[in-house]
């Protein structure tokens, strides 16, 4: 499973020490990466959660700062896709965890 230490690294690591436009593509493919992860591992909980705001997160920012730019540089509806994307999978996921601690707790 990727982990927490996978979206640190790319979070605070790489974005802090080069950027936002000079890694955006490449964190973007990263993230997209490990999306797919979860979905083929069929994996969720708190954690899966967790990680899936911190990648919705970023979309969102990505949003704000590259809108403006031209549809050559910057995809909206992409963007857009994956953030929407993130934001549904870390609601099923949450949703999906709670609904298992409170069977597990009756």
């Amino acid at each position: 499973m990727p982990s927490q230490k996978t979206l640190d690294y790319l979070f605070h690591t790489l974005l802090y020490q080069h950027g936002l436009e000079a890694t955006r593509k490449f964190i973007w493919d990263r993230t997209r990466a490990i999306r797919r992860e979860f979905t083929i591992q069929r994996l969720d909980g708190p954690q899966v959660a967790e990680m899936l705001e911190r990648i919705a997160r970023y979309h969102a920012l990505c949003l704000f700062r590259f809108s403006q730019l031209d549809e050559d540089n910057f995809s909206i509806r992409q963007e857009r896709e994956q953030l929407d994307k993130c934001s549904y999978n870390s609601l099923l996921t949450a949703t999906r965890s709670d609904l298992y601690l409170q069977l597990c707790s009756r």
